[in-house]
């Protein structure tokens, strides 16, 4: 009966031991998984930012959701599958040689922060 409460504290004192060794080790591959997870996160927010990119110079040239008028305003606002994003500048520039317009537009994805440019010519 003597012997119980010394064998309780060899096995506190073996844990804790473990733990005082393994918690270095442990620390070096929770930093690389959270780092692992922070580079996953931008590259999907980089991927859904790009479609998004993509999907509003398609309905641009379709003109279907957005009007001329309304994207030469800065600060103009909206969203593509739920992804919102503003125009933060517009460059206007008239061609000489022709009567065409060219527009270049700084495309900001709010969520993300990432900034595109948009180039697009109007005849």
């Amino acid at each position: 009966m003597n012997r119980r409460p010394f064998l309780l504290f060899e096995l506190l004192l073996s844990l804790t031991l473990l733990m005082l060794c393994l918690a270095p080790l442990l620390k070096t591959h929770l930093a690389i998984h959270k780092e692992e997870y922070l580079t996953l996160k931008k590259l999907r927010q980089e991927r859904l930012c790009a479609a998004a990119f993509y999907h509003l110079k398609q309905q641009l040239y379709e003109q279907r959701q957005f009007s001329w008028a309304e994207l030469c305003k800065a600060g103009f606002s909206s969203s593509i599958d739920g992804i919102e994003f503003e125009i933060d500048e517009v460059d206007h520039s008239q061609r000489k040689s022709q009567s065409s317009r060219a527009l270049v537009l700084q495309v900001h994805f709010k969520e993300s922060g990432i900034k595109r440019f948009l180039f697009l010519e109007h005849l």
